[in-house]
Order: structure tokens, then C-alpha cells, then sequence
């Protein structure tokens, strides 16, 4: 199997939203894509599936060394080499890659989030990384374009990646608690009168339900904030990550509408309303819509 087979292979087997919107890129760049989800799944993977945390820290040093062999020309796992393809055909850098090790690695230290503006430090690793990924694929050609593009692109990756992982965070309360970990700011607890012990155990509260209020809100102004960020030539660039930003959205949205009492009842979206979404997305912004995402209230 090629190295740009067993990516795909790993991207569209995740069932993943991204997977979808890929679809709507040309096949060049969505190779590239590819390369880059399954250098994620794999990486997050090593963390989420609850083996040993010894094993766990010995893989991610082992990624490093990839990542390094990748952009050093001496890549060995597929994915690497794969990575290593990406990087020769566009305009890839390390640094996000390494980044998001360091975000795994926090995970593996069962670290807590004290402020917002801590929990953001994490967010930066864990997701807005990605989006830096991405931009190597979407993003201006640095040689021959200006700089504000990409410092326009870098600010709607900053948002949309803080806005996927606080969505995130918010979806899988229970499933992290289960796990040992809590992303909710501690001081957003304690406002609310929340103990630690409930957010492990997943218990509802009122107060609960307001702390997720909280970062559904910080969420929204995110994802405010990405739409807000690119207009014209570069809002086409990016219209696969808006496609994405659109379904999760829409995870948002729901998770509102229940009142964030979602914990025994999780939010689900089947392949075909993802799907709709996508198209609905793509629709609107062929339509010059203002916004692919849906109503706050809908």
C-alpha cells in the first residue's frame, strides 16, 4: 500500500467530518489533507485510547523523531513519508506539527485549566495547530503573495481551531471525565459551585450547565470571528474548513437548544446530515450568503 493510500485509507475509515469536507478540495491538495488528518488521528489516538501512559509518552517521542525525519528528507512511517510528499509540494512547516505533540503530552499529564486564557494555551496546541497544518496546503503561496494574506488566514485558523476544540470539549464532558480529565476552567467551577468530583463522575447540575453555557458562548464568538476573518479569493481557499466549521456549528447549536444537557444524551449528526450540511454550506457560499452557519436560536 502507498504511503498516500494508507492516509487516505486512515482519513475516510474515521467517518470524520473532515474526511467529508475534504471532498470539496481539487485532488492534489486533498492529498496533502489526508496526510495531515491521519498524522492527527494517529497522534491523538496514542493518547485517547487508554494504554499505558508510559508506552504513551515513548510513541509521542517517536512521532517527534518522524516529524523531524520527515521535514529532515529521511521519513520512515507512511504517514511521515507521506507528510514528507506534502512538504516538497507545498508549503508545510514543523512547528504546528510538534506543537500538537506537545498538546498530547499535556493530555498525558492530566494538567487543569485554572483560567480561559489557560485552557487557550491548550487550545492553541491541540487545535489551532491544525489549522496551521492546513494553511501550508490552503494558504498563500509565501513567495509570491502578500504578507497580510497569510496573517488574515493565520487569524481565521486561530479562531475556527479555538472554536472546533472548545465544541469539542463541550461535547465530550463525560467521555474526558471518564478518562480522568477535566477541560473546564476551574474558576468557572467554583463560580458555579461545581466540585471536581461531579465533572468526573458526569453528573448534571444547573451550575454545570452554566459553566458549558459559558464556553458555548466563547465558542460562538470564535466561530464569529473565523467568518469574519476572510473575505473574496481567500474565503474560497478555505471553503472546505468552512464546510467543517459548519457541522460543528450546528453541534453547537443543538447542544444549546437541550440547554447543554447533553451529558446521558450526546449530540449525534449521521453521515447523511453531515452531508447536507456540507452542500448546504458550499450552496451558500456559491449564493454569496453571508453566513454557512445556522441560526443561533435554530
Amino acid at each position: 500500500m502507498t504511503p498516500a493510500r494508507y492516509c487516505r485509507d486512515i482519513t475516510l475509515g474515521s467517518r470524520s467530518s473532515f474526511g467529508l469536507s475534504l471532498r470539496l478540495l481539487p485532488a492534489r491538495r486533498r492529498r496533502g489533507m489526508y496526510a495531515i488528518y491521519a498524522y492527527c488521528r494517529l497522534v491523538d489516538d496514542v493518547v485517547d485510547q487508554g494504554g499505558d501512559a508510559g508506552a504513551a509518552r515513548a510513541a509521542l517521542v517517536r512521532w517527534r523523531q518522524e516529524i523531524e525525519a520527515a521535514f529532515a528528507g529521511r521519513p520512515d512511517h507512511p504517514v511521515a513519508r507521506e507528510l514528507a510528499w506534502t512538504r516538497d509540494n507545498f508549503h508545510l512547516v514543523p512547528e504546528p506539527f510538534l506543537d500538537l505533540l506537545d498538546g498530547m503530552a499535556m493530555d498525558l499529564e492530566g494538567r487543569d485549566y485554572e483560567t480561559l486564557a489557560d485552557l487557550e494555551v491548550y487550545c492553541h496546541r491541540v487545535a489551532v495547530a491544525v489549522g496551521r497544518m492546513a494553511l501550508g496546503i490552503l494558504g498563500p503561496d509565501p513567495r509570491i503573495e502578500p504578507p497580510e494574506s497569510l496573517r488574515t488566514l493565520e487569524r481565521f485558523a486561530h479562531h475556527l481551531g479555538m472554536a472546533f476544540q472548545l465544541t469539542n470539549i463541550l461535547r465530550d464532558v463525560k467521555e474526558d471525565g471518564a478518562l480522568g480529565r477535566i477541560y473546564l476552567p476551574r474558576l468557572l467551577l467554583r463560580e458555579a459551585g461545581v466540585p471536581s468530583r461531579q465533572v468526573l463522575a458526569g453528573e448534571w447540575s444547573p451550575g454545570l450547565g452554566q459553566v458549558l453555557a459559558r464556553l458555548g458562548e466563547e465558542a460562538e464568538g470564535h466561530y464569529r470571528a473565523a467568518l469574519a476573518a476572510v473575505h473574496g479569493p481567500l474565503r474560497r481557499r478555505v471553503r472546505p474548513a468552512l464546510a467543517m466549521a459548519a457541522i460543528y456549528h450546528t453541534y453547537l447549536v443543538k447542544m444549546r437548544q437541550r440547554g447543554f444537557r447533553i451529558l446521558d444524551q450526546p449530540i449525534r449528526l449521521g453521515p447523511w446530515s453531515k452531508l447536507g450540511i456540507c452542500l448546504g454550506c458550499w450552496l451558500g457560499e456559491k449564493m454569496g450568503l453571508e453566513s454557512p452557519f445556522p441560526s443561533r436560536a435554530a
